[in-house]
């Protein structure tokens, strides 16, 4: 029964640890937020999106915040089904000496980073070659191909840097 009670115990301490430290991520993300509301420019802000994952398995959640630079300069430009292929993830880790969320390079989640790397090559491959692609989304690739493959370009660097 003892040992039942220290489990319990220690499990609570577990669960309440870590609730406190995904509200935290929340906090984090209404900061995010709110300081993206204020840097615009543009009446109507398209928002970031944002994820809580646990990216290193230490229980801790990391927040990624999904940023879309062409839908930032040109709101409703991009279709839905082209749109993804030029988000961009920032991962902020929980750093405990500071006791806050910090910008990360993609070198501490390699897996991540490599994941991120091949969905911007086979996107790269796909702009540069739309053959299986709906007549609209060939039309509009087409018209800037240039523009998309530069931009892809610039996700590629900074994922491998």
């Amino acid at each position: 029964m003892r040992y039942l009670t220290i489990l319990t115990l220690i499990f609570t301490q577990i669960i309440f640890c870590q609730n406190k430290k995904e509200q935290e991520a929340i906090r984090f993300i209404e900061a995010l937020k709110k300081e993206k509301i204020k840097s615009s420019t543009e009446f109507h802000v398209i928002p970031n999106r944002y994820l809580l994952t646990d990216l290193n398995n230490d229980t801790i959640f990391e927040v990624i915040e999904i940023t879309n630079k062409i839908e930032d300069e040109i709101p409703d430009f991009l279709p839905v089904e082209l749109s993804s292929a030029f988000d961009y993830h920032k991962i902020y880790f929980y750093d405990n000496e500071k006791d806050k969320f910090i910008l990360s390079d993609f070198s501490d989640f390699s897996i991540y980073r490599k994941e991120r790397e091949y969905f911007y090559r086979a996107w790269y491959n796909l702009i540069s070659y739309p053959k299986d692609l709906n007549q609209n989304l060939k039309k509009l690739i087409n018209e800037n191909k240039k523009y998309f493959l530069n931009e892809i370009n610039k996700l590629l660097i900074r994922v491998k840097n």
